[in-house]
């Protein structure tokens, strides 16, 4: 079977691109390409009219900050210009939470429940590269403090991406610690991601409304803010937690295609 790959554009369209992604499972169907900042991001949440998709906030940094977005997606090939916002940034913890105004799309990794507890062998989801296919790795989180560690070092261009506990989203690619080489499992090097209290406390904080079931069924916010260089940008939040090390935000490539 082969699916389309649409790319959504601020206020321009795109090539569609064609991929083979039979075997691809749902959860990796969710994450999305961020090739304009060089990052990879997670759909969460998709409704009519809305999609919220999580990522990490150091593809902002710099320059980027007030460049329109450009975002890769599974869907049924359909062309489209959306509108693009970026709702909240918490630079501190490397979360930012983005609005694409269109949808229902067909793929989503939701958060994970309060509470969730962690199982022994996760997967790491993202663009390394911004190459396609999507990568998916294996990821053995060993450490859960401000920021979960893993046995395993994810790559360039995963930043952004998923951590997935069966089908839900339990943390958001950061970075690594070691020496930057494609070496997965090294002697005093691991993987770090953004864990899934400090998910769930960011985007509580920002209106985000969780059920009070164990029912994943997230509803949207009401209120809106706007992307940064169109009108008032939303605020980063200062809130504390240990630096990163290597932060894996691949180099920006323009087609849509590959890199």
């Amino acid at each position: 079977m082969v699916t389309k790959y649409a790319t959504w554009l601020l206020c321009s369209l795109s090539t569609v691109v064609l991929i083979h992604s039979s075997a691809l499972a749902q959860a990796e169907k969710a994450v999305v390409r961020i090739p304009s900042h060089g990052i990879s991001g997670t759909i969460v949440y998709s409704g009519p009219g809305v999609t919220d998709i999580v990522s990490c906030a150091h593809g902002h940094d710099g320059r980027n900050k007030a460049k329109p977005m450009k975002l890769d997606i599974y869907g049924n090939g359909e062309q489209k210009a959306v509108e693009i916002k970026l709702m909240a940034i918490d630079e501190r913890n490397d979360l930012t939470w983005i609005r694409l105004f269109d949808g229902p799309l067909p793929y989503v990794c939701p958060v994970a429940p309060k509470g969730h507890r962690l199982g022994a062998q996760c997967r790491s989801i993202g663009f390394d590269e911004m190459k396609f296919p999507v990568t998916d790795r294996p990821a053995t989180p060993y450490n859960h403090a401000a920021f979960t560690d893993t046995r395993e070092r994810p790559w360039h261009g995963r930043s952004g991406g998923a951590l997935v506990d069966g089908k839900y989203l339990v943390g958001v690619c950061h970075g690594y610690a070691g020496p930057p080489n494609h070496v997965e499992v090294m002697r005093g090097g691991f993987g770090i991601y953004v864990n899934h209290a400090t998910v769930v406390s960011f985007l509580e904080r920002n209106g985000w409304q969780f059920p009070n079931t164990g029912v994943q069924e997230q509803r949207p916010p009401m209120q809106h803010l706007t992307q940064p260089g169109v009108g008032k940008p939303a605020q980063p939040e200062q809130r504390g937690s240990r630096p990163p090390l290597f932060r894996p935000q691949a180099p920006q490539r323009q087609s849509p295609g590959g890199c």
